[in-house]
């Protein structure tokens, strides 16, 4: 039993003697690398940093589609009146009016007989309402009295010869035939409108024939005096 302590000892200095050999001898070669471990869990978030600089402007982007129609709105409360405009140039003239007689379908076409001279008989008439008119008349006479003859012609407004617009005559033997023509301008101012008539007399007691008569007044806006 006096053996196994000295063996214990002899086998410490041993190991004693080892280890001082490892502490002084040269380094070894760098092992090889060995595998990745396992990643670790994520850390907590860090504070945020400062804003950046503003970057530059991006190019415009493309049209987008047309949106759907919005509903009708409420109409807005009428506006003021506005104030009265210039007022514009005065318009064309209208087309004018004629008045003519007519009877049975044709022009007056009659026979007159002058029996008593000086008294002036109508060979046309109309009625003018108020307005403005340039009158035109004429007539064709045939002398029918036997005897040469003179006819007094005129273009008469109102009742009876107070008021004459034009006058002319003409003289010429029995069997012949003539014409005569009249113009005038006049202006109708009674509201219920005035006659006017082509008459004529002859100077003397006799049939004097009138055929294709005509009485026209056309309707003007105004009358103006060169």
């Amino acid at each position: 039993m006096g053996e196994i302590p000295a063996v214990r000892c002899a086998v410490l200095a041993l190991v004693m003697l080892m280890l001082a050999a490892c502490s002084s001898g040269a380094p070894g070669s760098t092992g090889a690398t060995g595998p990745q471990g396992p990643q670790g869990p994520a850390g907590p978030q860090g504070p945020a940093g400062p804003p950046g600089a503003t970057g530059a402007q991006g190019s415009a982007g493309a049209t987008g589609a047309q949106g759907v129609p919005g509903a009708q709105g409420v109409p807005g409360s009428p506006g003021q009146q506005g104030v009265q405009g210039i007022p514009g140039p005065a318009g064309p003239q209208g087309p004018s009016t004629t008045l003519a007689p007519w009877v049975d379908g044709q022009f007056n076409q009659h026979i007159l007989d002058f029996n008593v001279t000086g008294n002036y008989v109508d060979i046309d008439a109309i009625t003018l309402p108020v307005g403005s008119y340039v009158i035109m008349a004429r007539t064709s006479l045939y002398n029918l009295a036997g005897a040469t003859v003179t006819v007094f012609c005129e273009l008469q407004q109102g009742q009876g010869t107070s008021n004459v617009l034009d006058e002319t005559d003409v003289t010429f033997d029995s069997g012949l035939r003539t014409n005569l023509a009249m113009m005038a301008t006049t202006v109708v101012t009674a509201t219920g409108g005035e006659r006017l008539a082509l008459a004529c007399t002859s100077s003397v007691s006799g049939t004097i024939r009138s055929f294709f008569s005509h009485l026209a007044a056309i309707q003007v806006g105004t009358l103006s005096t060169p």
